[in-house]
């Protein structure tokens, strides 16, 4: 595997990142992705959700074989075409992407919420329950002097959060406390339950 050359497209793409709000407000839908494994099996779910009242309008499921090892810092090589399979399979267009990954909270730039807002062309915000890279300072996150995202505490436990894609900042961070109600916004805390229930469902004999 050849990781000189994925940093080499990293460090490229990194420079397409738009930081501003590229959406119509307010706000309608928002989704949100995640993936889960059994075996070789990647199970990949989004689902979309009204953003004012967070009831579910639609659930979809991917299941694919995996073909990119875990390695931090290269997630959206082994999740982001996935996560795009499903996107492209649901009949609603969200108004915003929220993914259970990094947006710019990452040494080049470019995890997996900005990977898949670039290839998608979508808003995204990237939600991670560890750090990959930088400092907390006043429940903001820094990398190299500059802010790439927020932590967000929800009593003892936190979530970190950075735009992906096509997103400011501070939109982030207001879109996320208004979906938040457990430890993680509503749109990732769906998609990772979905996830997990097709792959009890569909995998339980592999």
């Amino acid at each position: 595997m050849n990781f000189e050359s994925l940093i080499k497209e990293q460090n490229e793409m990194s420079k397409k990142i738009i930081l501003k709000d590229c959406f119509k407000k307010p706000v309608k839908t928002v989704a949100g992705f995640d993936c889960c494994y059994r075996g070789n099996n990647q199970i990949c779910a989004g689902v979309v959700l009204d953003y004012k009242t967070l009831e579910t309008i639609e659930m979809k499921t991917v299941i694919r074989k995996e073909t990119f090892p875990y390695v931090p810092g290269f997630l959206s090589y082994r999740e982001g075409q996935g996560i795009i399979s499903v996107y492209r399979s649901l009949k609603n267009n969200p108004d915003v992407i929220f993914i259970d990954g990094h947006g710019i909270s990452h040494p080049r730039g470019i995890g997996l919420a900005s990977y898949v807002g670039l290839v998608l062309d979508k808003p995204t915000i990237g939600i991670a329950k560890s750090i990959l890279t930088g400092v907390i300072k006043d429940d903001k996150l820094f990398l190299n002097g500059k802010q790439v995202g927020w932590v967000i505490r929800k009593g003892k436990r936190k979530v970190f959060i950075s735009p992906g894609q096509k997103i400011s900042l501070k939109t982030s961070r207001e879109l996320v406390l208004h979906t938040i109600i457990h430890r993680v916004p509503e749109p990732i805390r769906l998609a990772d339950r979905y996830a997990a229930k097709v792959k009890n469902e569909k995998l339980q004999s592999e």
